[in-house]
């Protein structure tokens, strides 16, 4: 669902969220003083910041970000619910603590946004890490397409061996990370593929480009380790 449409959608459920608030409380019938103003302002102003932070985490909503716009969510129905159910029970039972009620009005605020923004926080570092961890194992499924391409086509039994120690050592690779010598990986594989395809195999050239893309995977896993280690 685009962006505006989730914005519109939650602009309507909150804005009856909102109205229903109001009309229960137009249509108790008992005398309505200061406190009982305060409360459903009180409930109001809870509805509009919860509105707010739907409308945040609508924005981070997407792939890999479920969790996130999930705890989001989450947290602002949690908090009209628990506005809600304090405004009740204060104006059933407590309607002389007026001071108590504000104060647990403030904390219970609080608290909330204090959620809303480590929910944010956490949930954007695991979307991250998901989409990270998605980017490398699709890099790894070109190389392992690419490798496959060229021992199939292999007609030279001379490179089989070597073939399928690569063909080992990127199946074997952690694909949790994607680093920036994954390309320089993809364009051996390329280069190997191309020199395959040539009429006139080149020994030494082929060769050379084998050695490199071991060398180029060992690099990657000590890349890879050392971003794990910060």
């Amino acid at each position: 669902m685009k962006l505006i449409k989730r914005n519109l959608l939650s602009a309507f459920l909150f804005a009856l969220i909102i109205a229903v608030s109001i009309l229960i409380y137009l249509l108790l019938p008992c005398e309505k003083g200061s406190f009982d103003k305060l409360m459903i302002g009180c409930v109001v102003g809870s509805e509009l910041l919860s509105f707010l932070n739907v409308l945040i985490f609508n924005t981070a909503a997407g792939k890999n970000q479920l969790s996130l716009t999930a705890g989001g969510y989450t947290s602002s129905i949690v908090y009209v619910v628990l506005s809600a159910a304090i405004a009740i029970l204060f104006s059933i039972y407590y309607k002389q603590a007026e001071k108590t009620f504000l104060i647990l009005m403030s904390v219970l605020t609080v608290v909330f946004v204090i959620v809303s923004i480590l929910i944010y926080i956490i949930g954007k570092a695991t979307a991250s890490n998901a989409a990270k961890v998605e980017r490398s194992s699709a890099a790894f499924k070109k190389f392992e397409y690419t490798m496959e391409s060229i021992c199939r086509d292999n007609e030279n039994y001379e490179y089989s061996a070597t073939f399928d120690k690569i063909m080992e050592a990127i199946k074997s690779c952690d694909q949790s990370s994607y680093v920036d010598t994954d390309n320089e990986i993809y364009g051996c594989l390329e280069q190997l593929k191309d020199q395959m395809k040539n009429n006139e195999i080149e020994n030494e050239k082929i060769v050379a480009i084998c050695e490199k893309i071991v060398a180029l995977i060992k690099q990657r896993g000590t890349e890879v380790n050392n971003l794990k280690l910060g």
